[in-house]
Parts: C-alpha cells; sequence; structure tokens
C-alpha cells in the first residue's frame, strides 16, 4: 500500500524544494513572518501540503494577502491515503487535487478559539467542513485538530490527522474476502475509482455503479467494494 505513495511523494519531494525556494523571507537578521506556505514548511510535518500547493498553482494565492485558514494535514496522513491516489491526483493536478487541496482552505482567519463556536466553515472548494468537538478534541470533518494556531503573516493554520475529501468524494467502505483488505477512493459521476496500486506496484481501479451501490468487480479475485 506504501508503494504507491513514496512513489508519489518522491515527486512531491522534488516540488517541495521548488517551493520551499519561493517563499524565502532575506536575511536571518531581517526576517518577516512567514506565510502560510512558509509556515507549512517550517512545521516539518506538512510537506506534503506544500507540495501539492506548488503542484496545483496554488502557491502564490496561499502567498498571498489572505487572510486564510488552512486545516493542514501531516504527511502520515497523506500516507494513510490508499495506495496509488497521490500518483494519480498528480497525474492530473489541476482536478480533483486542486479540489482536495481547496476544500482544506477557508477564507479569513479562524484561531481556534473562534473554530470551537461554530459547526461549519465554507471551504474555498465551495462546500462546507463540519466542525463537532467530541471529548474536549476539535474535528473538522471527522479529521482531528492535532496543533492549533500556527499563525502566518496572511492567515492560520491547524494541523489534522486526516486528508479530508471533498463531497462527492468518499472512501470505499470494506472488501470482499477474494481480496486483502484496501480501499479506493471514488466521486459521484465518475466512471471509476482512482487506483489502488499494491506494495509490488500493481494497480487497478473498479467501474462504479451508483445504482446498484458497488464499486464493480475488478483486479485479483476479482471483488467488489462497497460505495457507502
Amino acid at each position: 500500500m506504501k508503494a504507491g505513495y513514496l512513489s508519489g511523494m518522491a515527486v512531491m519531494v522534488i516540488v517541495l524544494a521548488i517551493a520551499a525556494g519561493c517563499t524565502g523571507t532575506g536575511g536571518a537578521g531581517n526576517q518577516a513572518p512567514p506565510t502560510i506556505v512558509g509556515a507549512a514548511a517550517a512545521d516539518g510535518r506538512l510537506m506534503a501540503v506544500v507540495a501539492a500547493a506548488q503542484a496545483t498553482g496554488l502557491t502564490d494565492t496561499l502567498n498571498g494577502p489572505g487572510p486564510f485558514t488552512v486545516f493542514a494535514p501531516t504527511d502520515e496522513a497523506v500516507a494513510a491515503l490508499p495506495g496509488g491516489t497521490i500518483s494519480a491526483l498528480l497525474h492530473d493536478p489541476e482536478g480533483l487535487l486542486t479540489e482536495i487541496l481547496n476544500y482544506h482552505v477557508v477564507s479569513g482567519k479562524y484561531m481556534a478559539a473562534d473554530v470551537v463556536n461554530l459547526t461549519t466553515l465554507p471551504t474555498v472548494q465551495g462546500s462546507n467542513l463540519t466542525i463537532t468537538v467530541e471529548g474536549g478534541m476539535v474535528m473538522v470533518d471527522g479529521a482531528k485538530v492535532l496543533t492549533a494556531d500556527i499563525e502566518a503573516s496572511n492567515g492560520v493554520i491547524h494541523v489534522i490527522d486526516a486528508v479530508m475529501l471533498p463531497p462527492p468524494c468518499h472512501l470505499t467502505v470494506g472488501t470482499s474476502s477474494e481480496a486483502p483488505a484496501h480501499q479506493h477512493v471514488w466521486c459521484e459521476g465518475a466512471n471509476e475509482t482512482l487506483p489502488f496500486c499494491n506494495v509490488m506496484g500493481v494497480c487497478h481501479v473498479h467501474p462504479i455503479n451508483e445504482t446498484e451501490n458497488l464499486a464493480e468487480a475488478a483486479g485479483a479475485g476479482p471483488h467488489t467494494h462497497n460505495l457507502t
């Protein structure tokens, strides 16, 4: 499952180096506060987010005046996506990858003290995030806020433990006994899932049958997935 992710991250590391080079703030004695992109790069846990911003052409926006609030998934959260997802998203960065990244960005600066008093936040992608507090933990669309209030010159970052998928995109639920447990990303209206790639680099997709609520038989087995 990690093979697809690692191949995608190899590309992301290269892109990150470019992005980091674009966010310098001058000499050590006269540094301005970093922008969203600079603060994310400096954190050390968010290199995939920085790279995604560069790959989608959104670095200039997130370096702009804003202000923005970014719910940024850690690199570990990105690694938890199904194998092959990152490579598939990078293949068309102006498509679903841009949608996903924009779903993590809110116009305006919302500190943790503001967020906990809200139930929804509108994203620049166009859909709303759902805010809940569970056992004293702030949850954003089911993702846990790990670190709040990383301030930047043009907004604030809250670090989260999962990648949030904008509606109408989802993870498939479960798999049949004929195949090892794994998940795919699918989006309503699409003809097939995004690829899943195993540790040997073998990838497969499923045709979508929303009427039957199935990702139809494909890959080793063959096997199916429930969509919800």
